[in-house]
């Protein structure tokens, strides 16, 4: 996907104004967040639209949205912490962030309750990469999305696609598609993957919930931190890293491994790492 100057100047600015220490994260995921950025923007109903983002406590989406003209974005989390956090008594890394930075920030179970907004409160709703960590059906969720939006407004939601290549290549080999055993066997406050969902499958639950579906996305945003950045994706999360080394037989096996491997998603798109959904809401 190409990136408009607007995008990448919101992004450079966002990730300054996060605190530090979950920089390096929000940079591994950058090409993802453009992405995110450029649907919303694309998709919005209005160039004021009033946006509510739900699930954004550690990425920079909100302050984006700000970024580029929208009116007074909302954002709403559970503000889950890390077992590091819980254990060492630190509070969530932006817990109090937001307030410092002008948004309306809310902690609240977006899961279980009720959206704490009046009907028809918002333009568009932005929900990307939040229902896969649900223990819940996302039934009464997607409801409640569909409530507080007004008529004609929008919805940009997703998840990892449960279907991609790299789910397929584990299952291929005998390995379990979730996350790793010890993430989940040792750890006494999980927050990763519940279930993953098929783009077919977000498109169900949406018509389910009185949506119109617009668009489907398929990305493989992730990959681009290692193309065009040439950073080691999830081994290396500094910004501005250049640690690949192509002089390196290992480097360059990876390098070459990660070519074929973008070029074989781009030909079959249903086996890309994650998938967006656009809907309305008719008016």
């Amino acid at each position: 996907m190409r990136y408009a100057t607007a995008i990448d100047d919101a992004f450079a600015r966002a990730i300054l104004d996060l605190p530090e220490e979950i920089r390096g994260d929000v940079w591994a995921d950058k090409y993802k967040y453009l992405t995110d950025a450029s649907l919303i923007r694309n998709a919005a109903p209005s160039a004021g639209a009033h946006i509510l983002d739900i699930g954004g406590a550690r990425s920079p989406n909100t302050l984006m949205l700000r970024e580029l003209g929208f009116n007074a974005p909302c954002m709403i989390d559970r503000f889950d912490r890390t077992e590091a956090e819980v254990l060492s008594r630190r509070d969530h890394p932006t817990r109090h962030f937001w307030e410092r930075a002008g948004i309306d920030a809310r902690q609240w179970d977006v899961a279980v309750n009720p959206l704490p907004y009046a009907d028809a409160s918002f333009d568009m709703v932005s929900a990307v990469d939040i229902i896969e960590h649900f223990t819940v059906s996302g039934r009464q969720f997607f409801s409640e999305v569909y409530r507080v939006l007004k008529p004609g407004g929008v919805l940009v939601t997703g998840s990892p696609n449960v279907a991609n290549l790299q789910n397929r290549f584990k299952i291929l080999f005998g390995k379990s598609n979730h996350s790793r055993l010890s993430s989940w066997h040792n750890t006494g406050h999980y927050i990763g993957h519940i279930r993953e969902f098929t783009p077919q499958e977000i498109e169900w639950m949406l018509k389910e919930a009185g949506f119109q579906i617009s668009w489907r996305y398929m990305g493989e945003e992730e990959l681009d931190s290692v193309i065009r950045d040439r950073a080691k994706l999830q081994r290396d999360r500094s910004a501005g890293s250049n640690r690949l080394d192509l002089s390196k037989p290992g480097d360059l096996a990876f390098y070459l491994f990660v070519l074929v491997y973008y070029g074989f998603v781009k030909i079959f798109p249903g086996c890309r790492y994650f998938s967006r959904v656009i809907a309305r809401k008719p008016g």
